[in-house]
């Protein structure tokens, strides 16, 4: 499998840089639960888990042991019932797609990566009526290549199939989709691996067929979510800056490409801002912050005001945080 734009590597290289000396999901409509996220960890040598925490940062709880390899993307399921993530056991083709109940209990694997026909899956993501996950599959086809695209499954493991088809001339991938919350549409990031162009989002339809670019060309962009009613979409972007090696700031799109408006503003090298994710109630943004001094989960609202931190941890990273909604 190919690597997110966010690797674990480049989080450790932002990290010590920022601490040296001198120097996504879609979100269910309801009323606001918990976050769950990715945690890595010295103790574990760094290898991801999924964890959950209340937005005041109460209530930390971990609820899988450390899976070596890509990140899990947790996601919470419509109803606050169950997570779905990516787990990998570090070796070619372990990744696949499982859920598990918020406690961290029931965990069931959903998808079969047979080396023969796949080489791992990611990203996934819940459709609105709970019943299927969208994700990001590296399928080979009868000559053994990659055919890397999005794909569809039930929750029990059924009716897989295809949704996009990246594009073959180049090593290119579709992931980190996020379904509408009218389950009409899905956007999501297309990587081309191994080259200087930026990342952009595009919009699917969730039946299939052929994407449309969102973002636009000059803004390298990632980690889409959609606001709980619609409309609106937060993500991450990077946009290039001479003698800066990486910036990330949180912006805000309509889903036909108009209004672009960044809404946090962390100084080019200085400042991290990144992995957006909507609040149920559409009316918080959860979103990693980076600096010199802290870096940790935060929240704050869509115009990018009344930040309150989550997280206070040193030499931890909780990131990709998914906010689920209130038990019901």
């Amino acid at each position: 499998m190919r690597h997110r734009r966010y690797s674990l590597a480049m989080l450790v290289v932002v990290a010590a840089a920022l601490t040296a000396p001198g120097g996504a999901d879609a979100t269910p409509p309801g009323q606001n639960g918990p976050l769950a996220f990715e945690l890595y960890s010295p103790v574990h040598d760094f290898a991801g888990q999924v964890a959950r925490i209340q937005p005041d940062g109460s209530g930390r709880r971990v609820l899988t042991g450390p899976m070596p390899g890509e990140a899990p993307s947790p996601d919470w399921s419509p109803d606050g019932r169950w997570i779905t993530f990516a787990r990998c056991d570090g070796t070619a083709s372990s990744c696949n797609i499982w859920v598990m109940r918020r406690d961290g209990g029931g965990k069931r694997q959903v998808t079969h990566c047979l080396p023969r026909w796949c080489f791992g899956n990611l990203g996934p993501t819940w459709t609105p009526d709970g019943r299927s996950i969208v994700f990001e599959r590296d399928q080979r086809n009868r000559q053994g290549a990659n055919r890397p695209g999005l794909f569809m499954i039930g929750a029990d493991g059924t009716g897989l199939h295809r949704l996009t088809h990246a594009p073959i001339d180049r090593d290119t991938s579709h992931g980190d989709p996020r379904v509408s919350p009218d389950g009409r549409w899905i956007v999501f990031t297309q990587v081309v691996h191994e080259s200087d162009d930026p990342n952009h989002l595009y919009i699917v339809s969730s039946r299939g067929g052929a994407p449309h670019r969102l973002t636009p060309a000059w803004l390298d962009s990632d980690s889409a979510d959609w606001s709980p009613i619609g409309g609106l979409i937060v993500f991450a972007g990077h946009p290039r800056v001479p003698g800066v090696e990486f910036t990330a700031n949180v912006y805000v799109i309509r889903s036909d490409g108009t209004g672009l408006r960044r809404i946090t503003h962390s100084r080019a090298g200085e400042g991290f801002d990144f992995f957006p994710n909507w609040s149920p109630d559409g009316r918080r943004i959860v979103f990693n912050h980076a600096d010199a001094n802290v870096d940790d989960l935060f929240t704050m609202n869509p115009w990018g005001g009344d930040v309150r931190r989550v997280t206070h941890t040193a030499n931890v990273f909780e990131i990709n945080a998914d906010w689920g909604p209130q038990l019901q």
